[in-house]
């Protein structure tokens, strides 16, 4: 009969590599970027910046005269 102990080490090694996988394949390494001319702005101004030395996107709010 298999100890409490030997079933807990078990389900942690047989656990842990698929939890690797998940993990590695939630990555945002693949997601594909989308230059600003595509994206369609409203009432926002938006320029290419870096952050944490990743490309992002600079947003801010358009001078409005409306309000």
């Amino acid at each position: 009969m298999p100890t409490k102990k030997f079933v807990q080490t078990f389900v942690l090694l047989t656990m842990m590599p698929s939890a690797i996988l998940w993990l590695h394949a939630q990555s945002s390494q693949n997601v594909p970027g989308i230059a600003l001319d595509q994206l369609e702005l409203h009432d926002v101004k938006a320029e290419a910046a870096n952050y944490n030395g990743k490309p992002a996107v600079r947003k801010a709010r358009r001078a409005s005269s409306c309000w």
